[in-house]
Formats: C-alpha cells, sequence, structure tokens
C-alpha cells in the first residue's frame, strides 16, 4: 500500500528533475531521467539522479548517488539505520532498480537496513509499487539496465544470463573498458 504522501513525494522528485534538465539545457532522447529519495521514518534524508558521462565511460544510477551522499555524510563510524528508498522515472515509466543497484544496496546492509524499495511501475494503478528490499534481491529475473546491457555486448559477446548472476565480482568486471582505466559504478 503506497500513501498519499508518497505520491506528492513522487510528484515533487518528477517536477525537480524536470527543472535540473531544463537548466542545464541537457536533452534526453530516452527520456529516462531518474530521481531516488533515501528515506528515513518517510522523510527524504538524501537524494541522486542518474549521471551519465559524455564519453560513456562512467555512469552512477539515482540510487547509487543517493546512497553514497548519504554515506559520506554519515562517516565511517555512524549507527546502522533503517531506510526505505524511492525511485522515480520522470515519464512515469518503470524505475525498478537494476541488477547492479540491488547488488550495490545489498553491498550497504552493514550501514543501512534497507525495509522497502518504492518504484515508479505503470502496471500499478497509483503508478508507484512498494516492494520488499529482500524480495527484490532473491528475485530470478532481475532487471539490467540497457547501459549495462551494451556494456558487455561491446566487450563481452552478448552473455545475456551472465549479467543476471547476483555476483558483484561479475557486474563490477564488465565495468572496466578496454584500458581498465575506469570502471564505472
Amino acid at each position: 500500500m503506497v500513501d498519499t504522501y508518497l505520491l506528492r513525494l513522487t510528484d515533487t522528485l518528477i517536477e525537480k528533475r524536470k527543472a535540473q534538465i531544463s537548466a542545464s539545457g541537457f536533452r534526453s532522447m530516452t527520456n529516462s531521467n531518474h530521481m531516488c529519495a533515501i528515506l528515513k521514518d518517510g522523510v527524504p534524508i538524501s537524494y541522486g539522479t542518474n549521471v551519465y558521462a559524455t564519453n560513456g565511460c562512467v555512469t552512477e544510477h539515482a540510487e547509487a548517488q543517493a546512497l553514497r551522499r548519504l554515506c559520506e555524510r554519515m562517516g565511517r563510524n555512524a549507527k546502522k539505520i533503517k531506510i526505505d528508498i524511492l525511485v522515480v522515472r520522470t515519464n512515469g515509466s518503470n524505475s525498478k532498480p537494476c541488477n547492479r543497484c540491488l547488488n550495490y544496496m545489498d553491498g550497504l546492509t552493514g550501514r543501512f537496513n534497507i525495509n522497502n524499495i518504492y518504484y515508479t511501475d505503470q502496471q500499478e494503478d497509483t503508478g508507484l509499487r512498494c516492494v520488499k528490499f529482500s524480495k527484490l534481491l532473491n528475485e530470478e529475473e532481475r532487471h539490467i539496465c540497457a547501459y549495462d546491457r551494451n556494456i558487455v555486448r561491446r566487450y563481452h559477446g552478448n552473455p545475456a544470463d551472465s549479467l543476471r548472476s547476483k555476483s558483484p565480482q561479475f557486474i563490477n568486471s564488465i565495468h572496466q573498458n578496454q584500458n581498465n582505466q575506469v570502471r564505472c559504478a
């Protein structure tokens, strides 16, 4: 069940992202601009947006950016906190966290107790779906973002099944360019 506060927050995030894009002059052909809010007791404590480098070597998803920023603010010795994560896509399309983001979140379970993941989903009446983080982690078929699919095609052929691996080591290994200079995170 999604409450009206989260629906209003979703609308606010969408408008905020559209304003950021308009102010920057950036135009997206895919209209896949995402925003994320980390929620503690329903209150946003960190935000993130998708970031792409024009050279195609670096990308950071909204979920990873919001969690990274929160970790930086909390410092190393902070107590573990309970959080929920809200991910929205500006055009209302599906914004289910991808395999890479789920692995990243799973790697932070020592710092955060992630309870629910809320994400935009066109199949929901409210436009927002709520799923327990543990359920998303245990799904057999995880969402793979287009960026990761393209990296694998470019450097590793087309091993679609291996992308769904729950191994963070494999996912991290596909994010190196041919010169091993940049790992996309």
